[in-house]
């Protein structure tokens, strides 16, 4: 009897010390920015705050989406995301995505990117990041001072983690919460890349994959992004690079900005055969390039440093043209080692390189009598 007295007068208690706090709150006079407001209704109350919020975070993007504007996402949303996210990388160039039904992820990017989506002079869809403001279209200006201010931070730094650009978004005045940030992290990147270099775990990466998707959504302190400034400078290098890279290296045109080539070079040494990776068997100057390229850091200091302290020169077509004979004798090196091989091969078992006949002839005869089953494995 004694505790449940005890019980219900605690109850009663914080019901009057909630009661008096609420009276507190709504019959007191309210001070913001020299103003001074007295307020007699929750009602006046929310106005106050809402005003007070208005002013501090002004620049974070409306969201209009509650499951995915939080801090702490379902697993379904979650889901969704990482879904999104896949469908920003691998279904850029397509209207909506190339979304055809209804799924979660599809709400996600309606209420986030249906307004920062064009079309570029190719009729390809595009992320779009740019001041495109009209002040009679309120879903233009939803990012506007957002992608303003970001392009302002990251532009001051020299490489940015995500887990910084994250922190700078929680502060005023964005406000930001961390369920939409890794989709706007990603369409800023998307939109911009011609001009931002992304790393991972400090490594410049010249394409994004899924697998770094991932890691972004797992540990964003791994991926960083660094915008790259042309001023105008070796334009010319950058120029001839390009041209060799599309006439000899490349199926397709690439960009022209010194990120765009850059990605390319790199791009092209880590898709390369392992035994080109791995071999010593090259020039001095191609030997140092593939070093220097898988090691690369800093895209610009690769075109613009060093790719002249290796080949001794900064003239823009000589270098140029260095670079691309260094490169071919990179590709080739693997086509000529298995052709020095083979060459060896018929000379040790004396046999006539343009007469497989006698070769294979000469095999049928002995396989499966050795009961060596590497042996017979070479002379199948």
């Amino acid at each position: 009897v004694g505790r449940n007295m005890v019980s219900a007068r605690t109850g009663q208690t914080r019901d009057l010390l909630i009661a008096a706090l609420n009276d507190t709150f709504t019959h007191a006079l309210w001070k913001y920015q020299n103003t001074t407001k007295l307020v007699h209704r929750q009602h006046g109350l929310n106005e106050i705050a809402n005003q007070v919020s208005e002013s501090v975070y002004y620049a974070v993007p409306i969201i209009q989406n509650e499951l995915v504007n939080r801090d702490f996402l379902s697993t379904n949303i979650s889901k969704a995301r990482r879904q999104l996210m896949y469908r920003m990388l691998n279904n850029e160039t397509e209207e909506n995505l190339g979304y055809t039904n209804y799924p979660p992820d599809y709400a996600l990017y309606r209420c986030l990117f249906s307004s920062i989506r064009k079309q570029d002079e190719h009729g390809l869809w595009r992320f779009d990041t740019t001041d495109s403001v009209d002040s009679n279209e309120s879903d233009e200006s939803q990012y506007h001072e957002f992608w303003e201010r970001t392009e302002a931070f990251l532009s001051g730094r020299t490489m940015t983690t995500m887990a910084e650009l994250y922190a700078h978004w929680r502060k005023a005045p964005f406000g930001l919460r961390n369920g939409p940030m890794p989709l706007l992290a990603l369409a800023y990147y998307l939109a911009n890349r011609e001009r931002v270099a992304l790393y991972n775990n400090t490594v410049f990466t010249p394409s994004l994959t899924t697998t770094e998707i991932d890691e972004w959504l797992n540990d964003p302190s791994r991926i960083a992004v660094k915008v790259v400034s042309n001023n105008g400078k070796n334009q010319q290098f950058v120029n001839e690079l390009g041209r060799i890279l599309e006439k000899d290296f490349t199926n397709g045109p690439i960009g022209k900005s010194p990120l765009d080539v850059a990605r390319v070079i790199v791009r092209i040494f880590l898709q390369s055969p392992k035994w080109a990776q791995h071999s010593t068997q090259h020039s001095k100057n191609t030997q140092k390039l593939k070093q220097t390229v898988m090691k690369a850091s800093d895209p610009i200091k690769l075109l613009f440093q060093d790719l002249p302290s290796i080949f001794g020169t900064d003239e823009p077509v000589g270098l140029a043209k260095a670079f691309g004979a260094s490169l071919s004798e990179y590709l080739s090196a693997m086509d000529g080692m298995i052709q020095e091989t083979k060459t060896l091969l018929f000379k040790a078992l004396h046999a006539d390189p343009t007469n497989t006949q006698e070769i294979n002839a000469r095999g049928a005869a002995v396989k499966g009598k050795s009961g060596n089953m590497a042996l017979d494995a070479f002379i199948a």
